[in-house]
């Protein structure tokens, strides 16, 4: 035993092609309680109608107590049954499809309508029994004939349609097809990056030694030394140099006896500091220090004041490396992070922006020590946008020349791509015109008159509508505001024929 449920969304001709269809002698049919089928009394009858002349055996279950008074009343045949309050509208159906690969044509029958004997009636009743079945027939006309109308789906193959072409983007032009100009903007503006990283160099650091030495003057003139004069040490044939902190006076040698003559060096302290970092320039006083250009006997010198304070140690600092990594890893992290503003039915260009830099600033020089170095780098961007809509509209304008005959495009699946190849000859390269290539892609399908198509269907019954669509080589759906259009047909009236193409 197969298997049905018929719930509150299945129309009455779905409910029949289900019937009419499902293969088996036997069914169980289940109908949800707010099933079209308990609307009125005509839908059940038509219903059971053709469960009976499908010769299939139906066990039928439902939770609505009204349906189940309904289904023993149509059995018994008792139409004495209180209804009133359920229509027998056929507006209740609606957009009911037909597909044409199935074309089901069921054959429906008006229930029977059994009048009453005339010889009983009052003869003054007769004008208003009269009256009464112009009025009901009246209301049918109008919901199944006035109100009927008919929506046609018509499916196409549709072949796929990929066609490139170069064009121009200008912000100097406007928009021309026959040129094949398109109106652009563009977009520049100076932006600030900046990165720190930590630095690799190496250089020596510490603290230099300091101290006093004393100068003797041995000859009888005046002896100056300028600032930054180079003293040394020597010891173990190693030699360490210091540095004078400021220049120095040293007074000549004075007479103090002249039998036998003998004499008093000139003396003068003065500060002065290691040239290196280091402990080994920490020298005890009374060390002798001598100086470039004079000899011992003309000028001597002496550390009076021992030098302390020298410690060495290795620091980071500024390497070459460091500035060039720096600055190439923040112009290349700008670029990659970088939002393009564009806004509405704009759209960048792709490969038309650029980058520049104008400027950049470290917080370090070259071997400078320091732990951490930045840079601040100033960006011009610049960059081209165009309107969606405007190229949209040259598209269409443009895509007619090159569809074959008999053939438009199927707008639903249009995609559209720019990409730039490049400024344009003889203009500067700041993005106010540039090359591009424009793809289209999408489908094609065949041209299809709709308003011809309605007025050769118009009046039409179903089978002369399906041996027409099928002269057009189209699949199809049929969708009616009418539960009975293999009865009635397509309507007269061409405005009330809605055809829509939709690919396949």
């Amino acid at each position: 035993m197969i298997e049905l449920e018929f719930k509150k969304q299945d129309r009455l001709l779905q409910i029949i092609n289900k019937i009419l269809t499902t293969e088996g002698s036997e069914l169980k049919i289940r109908i949800d309680s707010d099933s079209i089928l308990f609307k009125n009394v005509l839908n059940l009858k038509i219903f059971q109608k053709v469960l009976d002349s499908s010769g299939k055996i139906a066990k039928i279950e439902t939770e609505s107590e009204l349906g189940k008074k309904m289904l023993s009343s149509i059995r018994n045949n008792n139409e004495e049954a209180d209804f009133s309050r359920y229509q027998e509208s056929l507006k209740e159906e609606n957009s009911e499809k037909i597909l044409p690969e199935t074309k089901i044509k069921t054959k429906f029958e008006l229930p029977k309508v059994s009048l009453p004997d005339f010889k009983s009636l009052n003869l003054k009743m007769i004008p208003v029994f009269i009256a009464g079945i112009l009025l009901v027939f009246g209301i049918g006309y109008y919901f199944l004939i006035y109100k009927l109308s008919v929506n046609l789906e018509i499916l196409v193959s549709a072949e796929r349609f990929v066609k490139s072409f170069e064009v121009k983007l200008s912000s100097l032009k406007n928009t021309d097809i026959g040129e094949k100009i398109i109106r652009a903007e563009s977009v520049s503006g100076v932006f600030q990056a900046t990165l720190e990283i930590p630095t690799t160099g190496k250089v020596e650091g510490g603290k230099k030694a300091e101290g006093e030495i004393k100068f003797l003057n041995k000859t009888d003139k005046v002896i100056k030394l300028d600032k930054d004069t180079k003293l040394s040490f020597k010891d173990s044939g190693k030699e360490y140099f210091f540095i004078l902190d400021d220049s120095v006076e040293v007074p000549a040698r004075t007479l103090t006896s002249t039998s036998p003559e003998t004499f008093v060096s000139g003396e003068k302290v003065e500060s002065a500091t290691a040239s290196s970092f280091g402990s080994t320039y920490n020298l005890a006083a009374g060390k002798n220090i001598s100086i470039g250009g004079y000899s011992p006997s003309e000028l001597s010198a002496i550390v009076s004041s021992s030098f302390e304070g020298g410690v060495k140690n290795t620091l980071n600092a500024v390497s070459e490396t460091d500035l060039k990594e720096v600055s190439s890893q923040s112009f290349e992290n700008f670029k990659s992070s970088f939002v393009f503003n564009t806004s509405g039915s704009k759209n960048i260009l792709k490969n038309s922006e650029s980058f520049s830099l104008a400027n950049q600033k470290f917080s370090s020089q070259l071997s400078e020590a320091s732990e951490k170095l930045t840079v601040t780098q100033d960006i011009v961007v610049s960059y081209m946008v165009y309107d969606n809509d405007e190229v949209l509209s040259f598209v269409k304008a443009s895509i007619k020349s090159l569809m074959s005959e008999g053939y438009e495009l199927y707008g639903k699946d249009l995609q559209i791509e720019l990409n730039s190849l490049g400024s344009t000859s003889g203009i500067s390269y700041d993005n106010k015109e540039a090359n591009a290539q424009l793809t289209v892609k999408s489908y094609k399908i065949p041209v299809i008159d709709d308003e011809d198509i309605k007025k050769r269907l118009a009046g039409k019954n179903l089978t002369e509508v399906s041996e027409l669509l099928e002269d057009l080589d189209v699949n199809y759906n049929i969708e009616s505001s009418s539960g009975l259009l293999n009865l009635l047909g397509f309507p007269k009236d061409t405005s009330k024929i809605n055809v829509t193409i939709t690919k396949q």
